[in-house]
């Protein structure tokens, strides 16, 4: 699973980059460890944001907060960083040895055609052989429609 802040649009249509919020990695982070995603990667190519990643995830995974709370450690341990959604692909092909499938979500309503319900998503995953990244939504749905 993957959060993108870059390449992202903006509400008037630019391709900008975004921050990294709290939420984005500790709420995120739990999800992934609760649904037993295999992981998150946080991408962005802003090494500021980059380096407090680095900080936060060093805290719950090494720092007092491993001690502290043991179960936020168990999030953080398989949260990364990346610079860009090529790198995360490329990671989780060399660790899988296929292409992971990319699914990816949007608030935004498209006209038919270029979205795929729910149902859609999971008739086709359930066909793939290939792991499936992409945001939290559409990951976290092909996890627990896996489960039925």
């Amino acid at each position: 699973m993957a959060l993108l802040h870059y390449p992202v649009y903006d509400k008037n249509g630019r391709v900008v980059v975004t921050s990294i919020t709290n939420h984005d990695i500790h709420d995120i982070a739990r999800v992934a460890k609760t649904y037993a995603l295999g992981g998150y990667y946080l991408v962005t190519p802003l090494l500021s944001q980059q380096e407090l990643c680095r900080r936060i995830i060093r805290h719950w995974v090494e720092g007092v907060g491993s001690r502290y709370n043991p179960t936020r450690h168990a999030a953080f341990v398989t949260t990364y960083l990346a610079d860009s959604l090529q790198q995360v692909v490329e990671q989780l092909q060399q660790l899988s040895g296929v292409a992971p499938v990319v699914i990816m979500t949007s608030a935004r309503a498209y006209r038919r055609g270029m979205w795929a319900t729910g149902a859609e998503l999971r008739r086709g995953q359930n066909k793939a052989s290939r792991p499936a990244t992409g945001s939290v939504s559409a990951c976290v749905w092909d996890r627990i429609w896996s489960r039925e």
